[in-house]
């Protein structure tokens, strides 16, 4: 099973980004289970710009803005084309 979490880290977002932060393992353990070991998530994070992270950990919100969801399709892309 493959799972991406599409993630806003804009300034707005800091108490919904702390809620995820904490339900994060749940919900890892719920697709791990349902899916008997057998996943792959992804993470994107987006503000103005797009990072793909691999540790939640290091992501927090950030300034705030108008958003331009280019840079989100450009890490997409990117991404598929490096399976």
């Amino acid at each position: 099973m493959d799972v991406v979490f599409v993630v806003d880290t804009t300034g707005s977002m800091g108490s919904s980004l702390n809620a995820f932060q904490s339900a994060f393992p749940s919900i890892i353990n719920q697709i791990a289970t349902s899916s008997n070991g057998d996943y792959q998530p992804g993470l994107v994070t987006f503000t103005d710009m797009v990072t793909v992270a691999d540790d939640l950990g290091d992501m927090g919100a950030s300034n705030g803005g108008g958003c331009d969801l280019q840079p989100v399709a450009r890490a997409i892309r990117r991404k598929q084309r490096r399976r």
